[in-house]
């Protein structure tokens, strides 16, 4: 048996070279503009039909990227903010305890003067 020839008519894919479109616009039966647009929006389409399943994948990518951005904005400033609280709390602590201590010293003094 001789070898598979790639170029065997089982092998050969027939496609028409022209649309009905073509052949309406070369029959004089549709206009050049008519012909262009619809040129134009089969190839929209084809575009179209060609990149969906990217374009979903790339806008899945997207989505997630920026929930991520979001979520790690959000953890960061909850830490600043934290972080800006908690010296605020520490501050009142510190200060508290300063005049507590002082106003323990200034009633011994009293008490030791009188």
């Amino acid at each position: 048996m001789p070898p598979h020839h790639p170029h065997t008519p089982a092998t050969v894919r027939h496609v028409p070279l022209l649309s009905d479109d073509g052949h309406r616009f070369l029959n004089g039966d549709l206009t050049a503009a008519d012909y262009l647009e619809t040129a134009r929006r089969a190839a929209i389409e084809q575009t179209r039909r060609e990149i969906a399943p990217h374009l979903r994948r790339a806008t899945l990518t997207s989505l997630v990227t920026s929930i991520t951005t979001v979520a790690i904005f959000w953890t960061g400033g909850a830490v600043l903010l934290i972080a800006h609280h908690a010296t605020h709390a520490a501050t009142a602590l510190s200060t508290g305890t300063i005049a507590a201590i002082l106003g323990l010293l200034a009633r011994h003094r009293l008490n030791r003067e009188s």
